[in-house]
């Protein structure tokens, strides 16, 4: 089954009071961000391709939480289809220094009827753009990740990403923020091949600590 465009929803229950969203994956690839401790996403997603062969969709129902500032765990819902969980972990072992990058390792849709998708994840800060490089394994092959992005003050980030294979796809899009957190984040996708197709994707969040 191809990963899909991404159209998602976020809201999250306060406990203690909102914060900004922090979003911790490029539009596509899994960052070394991780939410800060505390922090609890629930959201919704819903992710729509048009390859050679017809349309497809996914709707799901997504959790994030932040543990100990270098520690996320997720579980996300299906909910369109046969309904199962899908289970997602990211640890960041090194923060970035001046020389070298920061490293994280997670995985994607753990314990499911899909494939689950472990992956390394690396970042590094340069005067014109954060650079992130990767490697993840899609239904058993390993597949190279890039992106970047770029701040324009505290509310917008321009992001771009890329995984090789080809049902996977290339990526143009932005994230803005609120400061009653809320992020908008959209991009345009364009498919490796007729196999993956073309799309879009919209994400909106919530941010609060619990």
């Amino acid at each position: 089954m191809a990963r899909l465009t991404i159209i998602s929803l976020g809201l999250i229950a306060a406990s203690y009071g909102i914060v900004n969203a922090e979003p911790t994956t490029l539009n596509l690839i899994p960052t070394t961000d991780t939410l800060r401790a505390g922090i609890g996403i629930i959201g919704y997603y819903n992710a729509i391709v048009w390859p050679a062969d017809g349309s497809v969709t996914v709707n799901l129902l997504e959790t994030e939480y932040g543990i100990g500032g270098r520690f996320e765990f997720g579980a996300d819902l299906t909910l369109s289809g046969d309904r199962e969980t899908l289970l997602n972990f990211k640890y960041r072992i090194f923060d970035e220094s001046g020389h070298t990058p920061a490293v994280a390792v997670g995985i994607q849709n753990a314990g499911t009827n899909l494939s689950s998708q472990p992956y390394v994840a690396t970042c590094k800060t340069f005067p014109a753009a954060r650079l992130h490089f990767g490697i993840i394994d899609t239904y058993g092959t390993a597949r190279a990740m890039f992106g970047a992005e770029k701040f324009y003050g505290k509310l917008f980030v321009l992001q771009t990403d890329y995984i090789s294979g080809s049902g996977n796809w290339f990526t143009l899009g932005f994230v803005a923020g609120g400061m009653t957190g809320w992020s908008v984040n959209f991009a345009g996708l364009v498919g490796n091949s007729d196999t993956s197709g073309n799309g879009y994707l919209l994400n909106v969040q919530w941010g609060a600590t619990l």
